[in-house]
C-alpha cells in the first residue's frame, strides 16, 4: 500500500541461497580443512519502500520472519536449522526496479 504512489509500507515473501568453498593452505600445499557449505532461507519480510521516481524505488528492510538451513561438507560437517524473528536489529538498503 503506496500514499500517493510513492511512499509506503509493504511486506511479502523472500528466498536466498548460497554457495561457499572454503580452503585452506599450509606453506602452499592443500590442506584437509577444504570444504563446501550451502545455506538456503526463506521468510516473509517487512519493508519501507520510497518510489522517488514512477518504476524505481528504494527500500529499507524493517524486520522479518525467517527459516534458514545450511549444510557443510568437508573438514567440520554438519547442518544447522535456525528460525528467526527480527525487527530493526540491522537495516538493509536495496534498490528495486518494477516492470
Amino acid at each position: 500500500m503506496l500514499y500517493e504512489n510513492k511512499i509506503g509500507i509493504r511486506t511479502g515473501p523472500f528466498v536466498a541461497y548460497n554457495s561457499t568453498h572454503h580452503s585452506a593452505t599450509d606453506n602452499g600445499t592443500p590442506s584437509y580443512y577444504n570444504g563446501d557449505t550451502k545455506s538456503y532461507s526463506g521468510g516473509v519480510g517487512l519493508d519501507f519502500v520510497y518510489f522517488p521516481v514512477k518504476k524505481l524505488g528504494l527500500m529499507a528492510r524493517l524486520g522479518d520472519i525467517s527459516y534458514s538451513h545450511q549444510k557443510m561438507d568437508g573438514y567440520q560437517r554438519g547442518t544447522t536449522n535456525g528460525f528467526n524473528v527480527s525487527f530493526i536489529n540491522a537495516v538493509n538498503f536495496s534498490v528495486n526496479y518494477v516492470f
